[in-house]
């Protein structure tokens, strides 16, 4: 049992900052990465003829709606069960072209710079987006590796590359479009487990030269869908509950093209184990995007009280491009 807030530091190693990052970080480097409402169109016009069948049949291009129908359907239906997870890999397949080296212009300078100057040792970073584009950045950075770099999920086979140089872990709570599922033999039972694929296409330092499968007997891919109805595999449960621990130590909470949405259920229960700590180190939110007023907003309503009094909060509205400079500055001396 942990006694007190520095003995969980000294037991799980002192995060200074987490970032929360939406699909406004990716979309800032990938102009044509769609949001949520465009995601089922932008699925269908890839290919996705799953996808396109339960857009006919529920009549809607809202993934989440159609997605929550058809999880209702599945309770009683191993046939739509199939079809379900045949959309993950849909959604998986589709993903994959956003990876670092494919880019239409020259790398930005934002990016070089949240690389280089603003991530530190033990920092955290929770991404919402299945996309691996953060993953090779900071892997052709120098400054991650999948190699200890992903919380929770494992390739036994990572051993072999370059070990993650300043310990900054990814926490993918929705799962990636390059995790897997696979089975596990446990004597008597068999399970699954969550891995990961290692390749010179994801990881264009680490993984050059590499192709690591990211389990045995035919893994599949592993994503949560856009659903209403969300239950993850223990693997990302257990990342979830790490997660909650660092937020008891972190000393900022920064959050970068994400809007809060109340049906996100698990990032406000972070966001309250993040404030609701009591210490006397000062810590801080800072809300980075063009909407980033109206996500504080948001916040503030949900909290009891005056949140200010709990923390300081830093607001930066604008986008990556502009306001990066003013986040190295806010993060240089905290």
């Amino acid at each position: 049992m942990r006694n007190s807030v520095g003995q969980m530091e000294t037991e799980m190693g002192m995060s200074n900052s987490i970032f929360l990052l939406g699909a406004g970080f990716t979309k800032a480097v990938y102009p044509n990465a769609p949001l949520n409402a465009e995601l089922a169109e932008a699925i269908i016009s890839n290919g996705g003829k799953i996808v396109a069948k339960y857009r006919d049949k529920y009549h809607t291009g809202d993934i989440e709606l159609l997605l929550t129908r058809l999880d209702l359907e599945a309770i009683s239906s191993e046939e739509i069960k199939g079809e379900r997870s045949k959309i993950e890999s849909e959604i998986s397949s589709y993903f994959s072209q956003f990876r670092y080296p494919n880019l239409n212009s020259e790398t930005p300078d934002w990016l070089r710079i949240f690389a280089n100057n603003i991530l530190r040792e033990h920092d955290s970073i929770i991404t919402l987006n299945y996309d691996c584009f953060l993953e090779g950045a900071l892997d052709s950075f120098r400054v991650w590796s999948p190699n200890g770099g992903y919380a929770r999920v494992q390739n036994p086979l990572a051993a072999s590359i370059t070990e993650n140089p300043k310990n900054i872990k990814i926490y993918k709570i929705h799962g990636s479009e390059n995790f897997v599922k696979s089975r596990v033999d446990l004597g008597k039972r068999s399970q699954t487990a969550i891995g990961y694929q290692i390749d010179g296409s994801i990881f264009p330092v680490s993984g050059e030269h590499s192709c690591f499968g990211g389990g045995a007997d035919h893994p599949k891919p592993y994503i949560i869908a856009p659903s209403f109805v969300k239950i993850p595999h223990v693997d990302m449960a257990a990342m979830m509950l790490d997660m909650l621990n660092v937020a008891e130590t972190a000393r900022n909470f920064v959050i970068i093209g994400c809007g809060m949405r109340p049906e996100d259920s698990y990032l406000w229960l972070l966001m309250t184990r993040f404030i609701n700590k009591i210490t006397d180190k000062p810590y801080r939110l800072i809300l980075l995007g063009p909407s980033s007023g109206e996500t504080c907003k948001r916040i503030s309503e949900y909290w009891v009280g005056d949140i200010r009094r709990y923390c300081d909060i830093l607001l930066i509205p604008s986008g990556l491009a502009d306001g990066i400079f003013t986040l190295e500055s806010a993060l240089k001396n905290n």
